[in-house]
């Protein structure tokens, strides 16, 4: 139990459905959530799709315990495409209400496939499924669309809508649920190719659990000690900007296309906690969540106030406070609300941008390749030229189609100081902390899109103590422990990697918040449990290390289909070959965790090497072995890849 039992797949070209039975051995190997959409995937998305064709599906899944009052395992919604950005076989991970809607409607999964001949919308409730008209919608900005469809559809309905960037096929646009969680930083192009304005999902049937006692007696633990944390207010006040003048101080806060850190008394003084609570309205949470740190704000712009929802607060002065180096946090609200109307992703946009500026100031590019345009840092420019992204216009047009396009089309050397890694932009800066978020960020699948549960290394200054009693919590194989221990010196980050990424699969799965105040909660015997009091069937902690291994490789090997190999998992060049410069000339090189070493290309190489060792990867190609896949039951993926001479030798 604790699943709906049902796939649902929709034909937008022949405008027919069909439900196909959820195999309950489904479950027990692949867990559920993003596991099961990386089986549905690779079954799926063919090697060589082209990302906007109409065979290339979106596969929307709802976590194993979506639906359930699990705290912040209620939320999570994964969507699953080829992502015309990069290319890679990525999935991408929204708070809200889609996954528990999902599945109180009657599904676990959603196959989108096909070109409808006209713009629609998919309208999915207790079972019944509905293509319907979607001109009037075509081109509202994704706010007002989802408004338009609210008034029409309801107020209980889940809403997941693109902007006109989507419209357009921009690869970097967005796929957005009820204006407050996004889905994936290149989902909104694929709905568009497809004509599908939106999803709407509402549900009433509920979920039901095996063992509703023993389940119930976990939550209210749970629950328990998710009021109890002595860091919830900061959470619930705060959002993420309690943790400005933390990141300030380490480092994390860095602009100038990743060349400089953000001076730290103006990153206090403009985008501190005390500044965000100026324009703060409201607290939201997810479903399940008791730790509710999304936000509405005023957004106060040149046409007049209004109220934004914000996802993760944070974004919008990471992605345009710093990068655009904007006077207060009001601006950088402001942008982050006109990108999101738009449909443009915030992180990417803002990335592009200031690459592109950075470029304009080395004379790397001139007025000749903007239009005419002079760029600098700063909020007018980020306007114009965003403007020019959601039109398909000029040299902000050229930006909109992502980081390969733009390098290709502005050339090597320009190529040279884009800071991105398969086709996307990182999280986080190596140099400031070389940890599992980082390396994790390298050799992804899905690009430079980390994992980071808890950011345990993004915090600075954690002793090797600390890392054995994370790791024990996250269920990492006893055999593996003096191999796999995070010590001075960083030579087995690799090894650890391998085991974090289980963890994190095992999270993901089940739909679990990665946020700390939510994934401080569990630990893998509590996520046996949940398993066993959900499903009804027994179940121990290795048993979900193994299945998060299965779907771990069977991810690679999509991608490996694809044609992804060792080639791709590479480290951006500014961090092994430039420092990060502080306003007051300190300089901060790539070393190991502990800063008891420096580390270089051929260093991180290593690393690499150790990663893949432990994953049971060829390590010339980073494509898993024969051997590896047969012992994790997957001998047709290893038949697959023998067929498409892929599979190294054992």
């Amino acid at each position: 139990m604790s699943y709906a039992g049902r796939i649902l797949h929709v034909d937008l070209t022949t405008g027919q459905n069909r439900v196909d039975p959820l195999d309950r051995r489904l479950i027990q190997d692949y867990l559920g959530g993003w596991g099961l959409n990386a089986r549905l995937a690779y079954d799926l998305i063919k090697p060589g799709v082209a990302s906007l064709s109409p065979e290339n599906p979106i596969i929307f899944g709802a976590g194993l315990l979506g639906g359930t009052p699990c705290p912040g395992a209620g939320a999570k919604a994964f969507v699953t495409t080829r992502c015309p950005s990069s290319g890679v076989v990525g999935t991408g991970v929204s708070g809200g209400w889609l996954s528990s809607m999902l599945k109180w409607a009657g599904y676990d999964h959603l196959v989108v496939t096909g070109r409808a001949d006209r713009p629609v919308y998919l309208h999915v409730q207790d079972g019944q499924v509905s293509l319907r008209d979607a001109r009037r919608f075509w081109g509202l900005d994704l706010v007002q669309a989802t408004d338009a469809l609210r008034e029409e559809c309801g107020s209980r309905a889940v809403i997941a809508t693109i902007g006109p960037a989507g419209e357009r096929q921009a690869p970097i646009s967005i796929l957005m649920e009820n204006k407050s969680g996004t889905l994936g930083r290149s989902v909104g192009g694929v709905m568009g190719s497809k004509n599908l304005k939106a999803i709407v999902v509402e549900g009433n049937r509920g979920v039901k659990v095996a063992r509703k006692g023993a389940f119930m007696k976990l939550v209210d633990r749970l629950s328990k000690e998710a009021r109890g944390d002595p860091l919830r207010d900061n959470w619930v006040r705060d959002s993420l900007y309690f943790i400005v003048p933390v990141w300030a101080k380490a480092g994390h806060l860095i602009y100038r296309n990743w060349s400089q850190v953000y001076p730290e008394e103006r990153a206090v003084a403009r985008f501190g906690p005390q500044e965000y609570q100026k324009i703060k309205l409201s607290t939201v949470a997810c479903a399940s969540c008791l730790t509710g740190d999304k936000s509405v704000v005023e957004v106060r712009g040149p046409e007049g106030s209004h109220p934004f929802w914000a996802a993760c607060p944070l974004v919008a002065t990471l992605a345009y406070g710093l990068r655009s180096d904007l006077d207060n946090v009001g601006q950088a609200f402001d942008l982050h609300d006109r990108a999101t109307r738009y449909g443009l992703d915030s992180v990417t946009t803002s990335a592009l941008i200031d690459w592109a500026v950075d470029l304009y100031e080395k004379g790397i590019i001139n007025r000749a390749d903007t239009g005419g345009m002079e760029l600098r840092a700063g909020y007018e420019t980020t306007i114009s030229l965003m403007g020019q992204m959601v039109r398909g216009e000029g040299f902000g047009g050229l930006l909109s189609q992502g980081w390969g396009v733009a390098m290709a089309e502005l050339g090597p050397e320009a190529a040279k100081h884009a800071v991105q890694i398969k086709g996307s932009d990182p999280d986080f800066d190596a140099r400031v902390s070389l940890g599992v978020e980082t390396l994790g960020s390298v050799v992804n699948p899905r690009g430079a899109h980390d994992m980071p549960v808890g950011g345990i290394t993004i915090a600075v200054g954690r002793k090797p103590d600390f890392f054995a009693k994370v790791s024990a919590r996250m269920g990492f194989p006893a055999e593996a422990k003096d191999r796999v221990t995070l010590e001075p010196g960083g030579e087995n980050l690799g090894r650890y990697l391998a085991h974090y990424e289980d963890w994190c699969t095992i999270l993901n799965s089940f739909g679990i918040c990665f946020r700390m105040q939510v994934s401080r909660l569990y630990d893998i015997d509590t996520c046996a449990q949940l398993f066993t009091a959900a499903t009804g069937r027994e179940t121990s902690g290795a048993d979900l290390t193994r299945a998060a291994q299965r779907v771990y490789n069977l991810y690679r090997a999509a991608n490996v289909r694809q044609g992804f190999s060792r080639a791709d998992d590479r480290v951006p060049p500014q961090w092994s070959s430039q420092p990060l410069r502080w306003e007051d000339g300190r300089e901060m090189r790539l070393t190991d965790y502990y800063r008891t070493r420096p580390v270089n290309e051929n260093n991180v190489s290593s690393l690499i090497d150790s990663y893949y060792d432990e994953r049971g990867w060829d390590i010339r190609s980073g494509v898993p072995t024969r051997n590896t896949l047969e012992g994790l039951g997957l001998s047709g993926v290893a038949g697959d890849l023998a067929r498409e001479g892929r599979l190294p030798n054992d």
